[in-house]
């Protein structure tokens, strides 16, 4: 497809829109525009074009239009995994297409939220929007949409582990697949209903299905990562029938296939299988080659995601600050197009009172027009004078303000470098949730999760102030902990927090003003069932499975900083048995001024808050108590940095 000379064509049917005045018509042909940027994978240029249809959606009022323009949006910040930008765009999108009446894209928009959640982990929201899409469009007729939400529905159910409810979806889905000859379909579906018996345990089965997919994938040439996948999972069902030799050659075909198409997501796949094929065969030694090669590709590829992470946040940024510019642009052309107006019903009130005054008073009429035109002008000329000092000294200020944004912006992307990864925090406690919510760009609160020697220590510290000097601060306090317990290999959170202590004081200390900043923190080591704790103001509470009441371990009353009396912070030890629920967190959340009375939510209703929660799983428990602190704060200001960190056994 010529897309260049598409571009052209359309670019002249925008400019000939406008000329004729049919403003409807040259936003529809701009919306054609970003679907070209689309289709050549120019992110850039589509979400400038995005933001322009907005803006301009918005002043001609069309509802339609307005909605494409975020649903477009939503798309692309979803391919980008900006999965909050996204569901905003989404969200957008439907409330505007439902005052444009536009049901049908209502529909499309509700199954992208669903493929939304279901990225985000949300499972259960992602099944109920699937499940609303359907009804929706069921009556439609929409047999190959309705079959893949089916699938999508099986999917999470098996991420929820209910394979036996998943293969319901997935036979549903096949029967749909079958009706409409979609072998893509049918082969995607085999594939799916292989990896639901071997959730269930049931691996003759399971190889069965997943060697059926592999046929009919081939025969309806599904492409090379579709028939790997199939390949893959082969191999994971021969791996626990003992089968290893019948996997390793087709595995090392493939291999061979995903190194020559250059793709290191599937060449990590192959390599998770392998390696434990060859373990299971006994060739020890092939099996800790692949194993090596997989954590370097892992590493390029984690390398790649950051980079990923880093474009994301510019295009958003940049996005966010196009539709901003746009709309004062806009607003500011409005503003100069109703003075104009005004000058001319001013201009043509002084004829009409002119042409009374020449049939009365003709050469007095025409000496005070002359007066008159005289100041007008001299007004006009001193107005145009002020404009352009206006202009510039709003220019100047505008870039001062971009010149500092741009700077905080960048010192989060260096703060959040050192905050560890969700990824990493879930391998360790898979039934868990940080909730994180800077007060400014970037925060004096941080998190921190380190593990060495079957010892995984994890922390949640308020550094002084927010914004950058806490920010700063921050930096300063989690190279302290890393040092402690990296270099100095100390192992117990009272000796790692008095370390930390020496080496803050130390690096203040070489200032020539006395500093008193410091940091707050409760740290915690765990080995087995075996939990440690010390904590510098801030306490470590765990709520018994089923418990009514929060058990508290207090803190000690001293900063991480200077202070009066140097006291060595004191260790706790406990057991924490199945279900317990740990919580350590800064003041943030409790101190927030809200309520009709605008008063502070304060300590003991946090606790009770979380005492309501325990029925709720951890990533519910995340959304509520953001829901809640939201509902509290209510049109007043955010006070402080929030982290809260909830862990369940």
């Amino acid at each position: 497809m010529d897309t260049a000379g598409v571009g052209v064509k359309i670019n002249g049917l925008v400019r000939e829109a406008y000329d004729n005045a049919d403003t409807v018509s040259a936003l529809m042909y701009e919306l054609i525009y970003i679907d070209l940027y689309i289709a050549r994978q120019d992110r850039n240029a589509a979400l400038e074009k995005a933001g322009n249809l907005l803006v301009n959606s918005k002043f001609n009022g069309n509802n339609n239009l307005i909605g494409h323009a975020y649903f477009r949006s939503g798309k692309m910040f979803l391919d980008l995994e900006d999965l909050v930008t996204s569901s905003n765009m989404f969200n957008q999108a439907i409330t505007y297409f439902i005052k444009a009446e536009k049901l049908n894209w209502v529909c499309i928009t509700d199954d992208y939220l669903g493929i939304l959640k279901f990225t985000a982990g949300n499972y259960e929201d992602a099944i109920r929007s699937y499940r609303d899409y359907i009804n929706k469009v069921s009556k439609n007729n929409y047999n190959l949409k309705v079959a893949g939400t089916h699938n999508n529905i099986g999917l999470c159910l098996i991420e929820l582990n209910r394979p036996e409810e998943a293969l319901t979806c997935f036979d549903t889905s096949l029967q749909l697949y079958t009706q409409e000859e979609n072998k893509v379909g049918i082969g995607r579906i085999y594939n799916n209903l292989g990896t639901a018996y071997l959730k269930m345990g049931k691996d003759l089965q399971a190889l069965d299905h997943f060697q059926k997919g592999l046929v009919i994938r081939e025969e309806a040439a599904a492409g090379i990562p579709s028939t790997t996948e199939s390949i893959i999972n082969i191999g994971k069902a021969q791996y626990k029938l003992g089968k290893a030799n019948k996997a390793i050659g087709n595995l090392e075909k493939t291999l061979g296939i995903a190194r020559t198409i250059k793709s290191k997501e599937l060449q990590l796949r192959i390599f998770s299988v392998l390696k434990d094929l060859y373990y299971q065969r006994g060739s020890y030694k092939k099996a800790i080659d692949i194993q090596a090669e997989f954590y370097a590709l892992q590493d390029t590829l984690y390398g790649q995601r950051l980079k990923d992470k880093l474009l994301i946040s510019s295009l958003s940024g940049k996005f966010k600050r196009k539709v901003i510019e746009d709309s004062i642009a806009q607003i500011q052309k409005n503003l100069f197009h109703a003075e104009e107006l005004r000058i001319q019903q001013k201009i043509k009130e002084q004829i009409i009172a002119k042409n009374k005054l020449v049939r009365t008073f003709l050469l007095i009429g025409l000496g005070m027009i002359a007066l008159v035109l005289v100041i007008l002008f001299k007004r006009f000329k001193e107005k145009k004078q002020a404009n352009a000092i206006i202009y510039k000294q709003k220019e100047e200020l505008q870039q001062k303000q971009t010149d500092i944004l741009d700077s905080i912006v960048y010192a989060k992307r260096i703060q959040s470098a050192i905050l560890p990864p969700d990824k990493l925090i879930k391998s360790h406690f898979p039934n868990s949730f940080i909730l994180y919510r800077p007060k400014d760009i970037v925060a004096g609160d941080f998190y921190w999760l380190e593990s060495k020697e079957g010892v995984v220590y994890f922390a949640v510290a308020d550094c002084t102030g927010h914004g950058v000097p806490g920010a700063m601060i921050s930096v300063m306090c989690n190279n302290g902990l890393n040092r402690a317990v990296r270099e100095n290999g100390l192992t117990t959170p009272g000796t790692i927090l008095d370390q930390t202590k020496e080496f803050v004081i130390t690096e203040f200390g070489k200032s020539e003003e006395k500093v008193m900043d410091g940091m707050d923190i409760a740290l915690c080591a765990l080995k087995g069932k075996r939990l440690s704790y010390s904590g510098s103001h801030n306490p470590l509470w765990i709520i018994r499975k089923g418990g009514q009441e929060v058990f508290e371990i207090k803190a000690d009353r001293q900063p991480i900083g200077r202070f009066g009396e140097e006291v060595p912070f004191t260790t706790h030890e406990i057991e924490v048995d199945p279900g317990d629920t740990l919580y350590i967190f800064s003041d943030g959340f409790s101190d927030q001024f809200g309520g009709a009375n605008g008063k502070k939510f304060k300590i003991s209703n946090f606790k009770k808050l979380l005492l309501k929660l325990q029925n709720n799983s951890m990533e519910d428990q995340k959304l509520l108590l953001d829901n809640a602190f939201e509902s509290w704060r209510g049109e007043l200001e955010q006070i402080d940095d929030v982290c809260v960190m909830g862990v369940r056994f």
